[in-house]
């Protein structure tokens, strides 16, 4: 089973979402999030390491926060369809992936962090 933390925004403490599923694996994250019927809402799921993705096998559009290495947003991706491929920028070392539409609005530059770390 895999473990479901929340993710905060270090700033506020505002809860973003409270369900995080952590991929740090090689096996985890190439299954992803392949071949789910559906992400639950307030789910997201974190790829680490992670600098690029693909929607091959999802069934469902994504929303895409793409994060440096001390979790600070680097970049938003927003409704990327199935069978794509996105490349994250330069400096980029984790995906947050979740539900088109379930986004939060986040600057570049903004810190978050994994509860219970």
């Amino acid at each position: 089973m895999t473990q479901r933390r929340p993710l905060i925004e270090t700033d506020t403490g505002r809860v973003l979402f409270p369900h995080v599923e952590v991929a740090d694996r090689f096996w985890r994250r190439l299954w992803g999030l392949q071949f789910r019927r559906a992400l639950a809402p307030g789910t997201a799921l974190l790829l680490t390491p992670c600098a690029s993705i693909h929607t091959c096998f999802v069934r469902f559009p994504l929303d895409l926060l793409m994060l440096d290495a001390e979790l600070r947003v680097v970049a938003l991706r927003r409704n990327i369809a199935p069978w794509r491929i996105v490349l994250a920028p330069r400096g980029t070392r984790a995906v947050l992936e979740m539900n088109a539409g379930e986004c939060p609005a986040l600057g570049v530059g903004v810190r978050v962090a994994i509860g219970g770390e």
